[in-house]
């Protein structure tokens, strides 16, 4: 993390367990200066919960670990050093449950990294800061205080325009946090021009960096490393094993635990006016814990208004509440006021929701043509590689040509313009006389099952068709109500009119 001297909890805990058995176990020769301190405080507490299995690994096994190695690709050098064999030995033989859900968030937040990276004119290869720094947790915090997926340091990350307060950390805001490391990355680049050594800067600081190569007068990470803090020193080496673990995990018998589907395929929505979480969820039909879990930046709940405020959300939803956002400001009819009322008004689903699956997510079965690749289907399809790969496991070095693939698609997102919706009438509560309400967008978007009405309910009088709907909304959508009951733009049926309604089951 930017100028932090502190060791990432989970990479800490492995490399302790994996160097000690190591010098007891002759699996390795590691120098003593390697050997990280005594692990105190979060450290100690995970080590505790850890589960310790077989920690060796066979001859053939340990040969096959340093070939893979020796033929990785990447912007730095990489040997098969003893300490990039004890993080993988960390990742690969204990805690195994915590690297399968490391592995599971790649998909999440591997495309928005690659995205960023790519703008910018950087190295694919930086993605792997992130893993190796937060175990790609956006809620991780250090005990020195650095924080996010990139875990930057309070000062870095308000130098590179990351708001803290009591409202908001964006160090935990995905989009936002990986902008301001991407910046960071590419000003340590032009100071240092190499990669090893914008690593070591990235972790230690730039200034322990400086003065390791004014007292040793070399350029080289792996001559000056001696001077460098025990942890920075190998920060390279376990830079090396998170890549390691992302392209060579499948081999050890690593499977990724996903994220639900929501989580997995999300996006920011810009709020500048400001918004709390729970009126997000009322409007697009969410659980207030799935948001809760997809914007741990928010840490009230809600968020006031600037230029930077955004809110994730299942990509599903994205365009149903971009659609309430615009009518809320007023920017979409004279009666946003009444409908944000109405929206405020409507019960949160509770966290019971949160799988992701079902009505919410077609799953399809799609052939997988000869000489086409994942990433090019991926493509197609408007999703990652990641999420190909997570939602297709394959057993190492099968190629996934001609064979059928599982692709999961959202049954809702909303794209109608809005011109082309139909009017929704209010009648006025004082007269009979109804008044329009011109909603060129659906009131409540929620996914459309085939679903019948259960009951009848007799409109009263001064009663409104919408009355009625905000009355039974939690069980049927106001499409649902209009196509049962054969509603007509303009219409306000008199007292009496028997309507087909559906009640909670």
């Amino acid at each position: 993390m930017p100028h932090r001297p502190s060791l990432d909890v989970f990479t800490a805990a492995c490399f302790a367990l994996s160097t000690s058995l190591a010098l007891a176990q002759g699996a390795g020769a590691v120098d003593a200066d390697d050997q990280p301190a005594a692990l105190t405080g979060p450290v100690a507490s995970l080590l505790a919960d850890g589960t310790i299995g077989d920690e060796r690994w066979t001859d053939d096994e340990e040969a096959a670990v340093v070939s893979r190695l020796e033929s990785l690709e990447s912007i730095i050098e990489v040997t098969a050093h003893p300490i990039t064999q004890g993080y993988i030995r960390g990742y690969t033989l204990r805690n195994r449950d915590k690297t399968e859900a490391i592995l599971g968030r790649i998909a999440a937040y591997f495309p928005l990294f690659e995205r960023e990276l790519a703008a910018a004119g950087l190295p694919d290869d930086l993605k792997y800061l992130a893993l190796t720094e937060s175990a790609l947790d956006p809620r991780a915090r250090s005990r020195t205080g650095a924080g996010g997926l990139w875990q930057f340091m309070p000062g870095t990350a308000e130098m590179y325009g990351l708001r803290i307060d009591g409202e908001v950390d964006e160090r935990a805001n995905p989009e936002r946090a990986t902008q301001a490391a991407v910046a960071f990355l590419r000003d340590e680049y032009e100071r240092f021009g190499d990669w090893q050594l914008v690593l070591a800067a990235y972790n230690g600081g730039p200034g322990r960096v400086r003065r390791a190569l004014r007292r040793s007068g070399e350029s080289d990470y792996w001559e000056l490393r001696r001077y460098l803090p025990r942890e920075t020193r190998n920060y390279v080496p376990a830079f090396v094993a998170a890549k390691y673990l992302h392209l060579h995990g499948a081999w050890h018998g690593l499977r990724p635990r996903p994220l639900t589907l929501d989580e997995q395929l999300a996006r920011p929505v810009a709020c500048p006016e400001g918004v709390s979480l729970q009126e997000v969820a009322q409007a697009c039909d969410l659980s207030l814990d799935l948001l809760r879990a997809m914007n741990p930046h928010v840490l009230r709940d809600t968020l006031s208004a600037r230029p930077t405020a955004s809110v994730r959300v299942p990509t599903r939803a994205a365009a149903s509440l971009t659609t309430y956002l615009e009518w809320r400001a007023g920017r979409g009819a004279d009666d946003a006021v009444a409908l944000a009322e109405l929206v405020r008004n409507r019960p949160v689903r509770d966290s019971g929701d949160l799988a992701g699956v079902g009505y919410r997510y077609f799953k399809l079965r799609q052939a997988l043509p000869g000489g086409v690749s994942l990433a090019e289907r991926a493509e197609s399809l408007g999703v990652s590689e990641h999420h190909l790969r997570l939602w297709n496991p394959l057993s190492p070095g099968l190629s996934p040509v001609d064979r059928e693939i599982t692709v999961f698609v959202p049954r809702f997102v909303p794209a109608t313009p809005f011109s082309e919706m139909p009017d929704l009438v209010i009648p006025s509560v004082a007269t009979p006389a109804p008044r329009p309400l011109t909603l060129r967008g659906p009131v409540m978007p929620r996914s459309l099952d085939a679903r019948l009405p259960n009951d009848r309910y007799r409109l009263a009088r001064y009663e409104s068709l919408l009355d009625v709907w905000q009355r039974f909304s939690e069980s049927m959508t106001w499409q649902e109500f209009v196509a049962w009951n054969a509603i007509e733009v303009g219409s306000a049926p008199p007292p009496g009119t028997e309507l087909l309604v559906r009640r909670p089951e």
